[in-house]
C-alpha cells in the first residue's frame, strides 16, 4: 500500500490506471479513514464507492478528500455497476469539482471566471497544443488555433474551458486517446486555474 499521497497525487494514479486500460479495484484509505472504492475494467470506472455512498453520489465527497493512501487489487467487483458518467466525465468531475456545481462563480481558491493572466493563459495554451499533438502531429497547431478563435475567451469559465476541450478532441479519430486527451487537457487547465 503507497502511504501519505496528495488528493491530487492520487488522482494521477486513478488516470493513469485509466490511461493504461487497467482492470482491477482502486481502494484508497483517505486521511480521514474512510474508505474509497473505484472499480475499472479496462480503464473504464463502473462503480464507485465513498463508504455506504455509491455511484454519482460518491463524487463529490471524493473530490474533497485531502489525500491518502492506496492498494490496487486485480480482481474486480462481479455484478456490480452503478450509475456513473463517463469515464472522463468522472475524471473531470474529480479535477474539477466546481463544474458540477454550475452554480455562480466558484467559491473556493480564485478558479472562478477570468483570473488568469496572459502569460499563464500563454503557457496554458502551448500545454495544450503540446497535448493535441501527441494525437494530431503537427497540423495540431493550426487545429488548436482555429479552435481557440472561435471560442474566445475560453478560460472565463469552466464550462468554456469544457466546451473547448470537447472541441479540440473531435480532431482525434482514436475513441480511447480522445478520453486520454480530454483527462490530460482537464487536468492542464484545472492546474493552471488554481495559480
Amino acid at each position: 500500500m503507497r502511504d501519505n499521497l496528495t488528493y491530487s497525487e492520487l488522482l494521477d494514479v486513478l488516470t493513469g490506471l485509466v490511461d493504461e486500460k487497467t482492470s482491477g479495484t482502486l481502494f484508497i484509505r483517505t486521511d480521514s479513514n474512510h474508505v474509497i472504492t473505484i472499480a475499472l475494467d479496462a480503464g473504464q470506472i463502473y462503480a464507485m464507492f465513498y463508504s455506504a455512498r455509491r455511484g454519482r453520489k460518491a463524487i463529490p465527497l471524493i473530490s474533497n478528500i485531502a489525500g491518502g493512501s492506496y492498494k490496487l487489487e486485480s480482481s474486480g467487483l462481479k455484478g456490480i455497476s452503478h450509475d456513473l458518467p463517463s469515464t472522463p466525465e468522472i475524471l473531470n468531475l474529480l479535477r474539477n469539482p466546481h463544474v458540477a456545481e454550475e452554480s455562480g462563480p466558484d467559491s473556493g481558491a480564485g478558479a472562478s471566471g477570468g483570473e488568469i493572466t496572459d502569460k499563464n493563459k500563454t503557457i496554458l495554451c502551448q500545454e495544450l497544443k503540446n497535448l493535441l499533438a501527441e494525437h494530431l502531429g503537427p497540423i495540431a497547431e493550426m487545429v488548436f488555433d482555429d479552435t481557440v478563435d472561435e471560442a474566445g475567451d475560453f478560460c472565463a469559465t469552466p464550462e468554456l474551458a469544457q466546451a473547448l476541450v470537447s472541441k479540440l478532441a473531435a480532431d482525434i479519430d482514436d475513441a480511447d486517446e480522445v478520453e486520454q486527451f480530454k483527462s490530460r487537457a482537464y487536468a492542464a487547465i484545472n492546474r493552471m486555474l488554481r495559480i
